[in-house]
């Protein structure tokens, strides 16, 4: 298999990778429906952070429970054969 040519490093860089993918895609997915659907870029309204509708709570948990499963199911595997048999043999 492939990953078992990487070495403890490349793999430290894939997973801290995912890692930050899936918490981009979860910011973003939890964000939706949060803010006013209207505005301009060039005129800085007061109200503008008022937040509108959005995800419930238990919503955004969920979504970021699975994003974290998801980032530990592929994270533990890439680690569990990376240590390069340091046992002796006994002969």
């Amino acid at each position: 298999m492939a990953l078992q040519r990487l070495s403890r490093a490349q793999r430290f860089v894939i997973m801290s990778a995912l890692g930050f993918a899936l918490y981009l895609f979860g910011a973003w997915v939890t964000a939706l429906g949060e803010h006013l659907p209207y505005g301009s870029v060039t005129f800085t309204n007061v109200s503008s952070s008022i937040v509108v509708g959005g995800l419930h709570l238990w919503v955004r948990f969920v979504i970021w429970l699975a994003l974290i499963s998801t980032w530990l199911g592929v994270s533990i595997p890439l680690f569990r054969g990376s240590s390069k048999s340091t046992r002796r043999v006994p002969s």
